[in-house]
């Protein structure tokens, strides 16, 4: 078995997982901003930070104030008297509010606003290896200014997943010398505290849902679920092992690993709540941290195709793969899509180590990040 699935299998699988409830975390469902109906309820709403709410169709405008009872039901109170107690839930970009005590169903999708993208130049990445222990780092795309952000030199940590605003990171770690119990833990990037959001099982980090806080979460035989916190948004729950999800920029889409015969990407739409099979033939098909190019038509993966893993993109339509990388018996895994610009990152054990490389999209001008005796995996550019 090659370094790097020792890395992604880095403790048994059939272990039993127990879900988490929704009082164990500390994240709220994130509503500010503009949402526009798709259901029959006419009102377009705007939520702002301060608890303020205003709504409006064709006959004119309601002004008001929301409130969370709990984590996720809110109150609404109109300035025309009206007071209405929902339960909500956001999949991708799409919020469904059901009325308390009743059958009442609307559904809204979230008007995207323009954000300019900022300088991209640091690099998330674990730092360590399977035996030893692990740790998060940062690092320029030139290769200086090299940041340790984790200090437990005894712990381990894998799959770090940047928030889509770039200030909180969400990773997996264990500190149990038998590697048994995995748990979620988000670090904020300002203060480098850091919160922990499971507090025992296996519970696997995928990545943040571009619109609200949700978290993807993936566990491990006999109990293989796909599902987010902290809204308790089950996707699966059917005996598929499903790992490494990875939200699609405009959140209508979950990328994934799914075990059905070897490990091959598989693509959710969650507006149709349907899945599809995107590679067929690429045995261990694998998506990084950020797979997804900024258009959200591409996903970069590493596969073993030709007896050790490299680096592939395929089209989400037409389902047109493009191999990057070409290095016989030398793995290239751990890709991640540059947010603004058409480069990817990756790892590769070029040197006997996995070190961190950076080529275009099209596998051309490839150059060095890293250069230690360690491995460097799961890299990462921050939004």
């Amino acid at each position: 078995m090659s370094t790097y699935l020792k890395w992604l299998m880095i403790l048994p699988l059939l272990l039993v997982f127990t879900p988490q409830t929704l009082g164990q975390s500390s994240l709220q469902i994130e509503i500010v901003g503009t949402w526009e109906p798709i259901s029959v309820n006419p009102l377009m709403i705007q939520f702002f930070e301060d608890g303020i709410l205003a709504a409006s169709d064709a006959s004119g405008a309601l002004t008001g104030t929301y409130r969370f009872i709990s984590e996720d039901v809110v109150e609404f109170e109109f300035s025309n008297g009206l007071s209405q107690v929902f339960e909500i839930a956001i999949l991708g970009n799409i919020l469904v509010a059901q009325q308390l005590g009743s059958n009442t169903v609307f559904q809204y999708q979230r008007v995207e606003e323009q954000r300019l993208p900022r300088e991209s130049n640091s690099i998330l990445f674990v730092r360590g290896n399977s035996v030893l222990g692990s740790t998060l780092y940062m690092i320029s795309s030139n290769g200086e200014g090299e940041i340790q952000l984790s200090d437990d030199k005894t712990g381990f940590y894998v799959y770090p997943n940047w928030s889509s605003d770039g200030e909180r990171i969400a990773f997996t770690y264990t500190n149990d010398s038998d590697q048994m119990n995995w748990n979620i833990a988000v670090m904020e990037m300002q203060s480098r505290t850091v919160r922990l959001l499971t507090e025992e099982g296996l519970n696997w980090a995928g990545s943040w849902n571009p619109f609200n806080n949700g978290i993807l979460v993936w566990t491990d035989p006999p109990n293989e679920q796909l599902f987010e916190i902290p809204t308790e948004t089950l996707y699966f729950d059917d005996g598929y092992h499903r790992m490494n999800p990875a939200w699609s920029p405009n959140g209508n889409y979950i990328v994934y690993s799914k075990a059905v015969r070897g490990y091959e990407l598989w693509l959710f739409d969650v507006r149709t709540m349907t899945e599809r099979q995107l590679t067929i033939g690429y045995a261990n098909a694998f998506p990084g941290s950020a797979p997804w190019n900024s258009e959200g038509d591409q996903v970069v993966f590493s596969s073993v195709v030709d007896g050790d893993f490299e680096i592939y993109t395929i089209d989400t339509h037409t389902q047109e793969t493009t191999q990057l990388t070409l290095n016989n018996s030398v793995d290239d895994v751990s890709p991640s899509w540059h947010p603004h610009q058409n480069q990817i990152i990756y790892s590769s054990s070029e040197d006997g180590d996995y070190e961190l490389y950076i080529i275009d999209e099209d596998g051309t001008n490839r150059r060095q990040v890293t250069q230690n005796e360690v491995d460097d995996l799961y890299p990462s550019w921050r939004p």
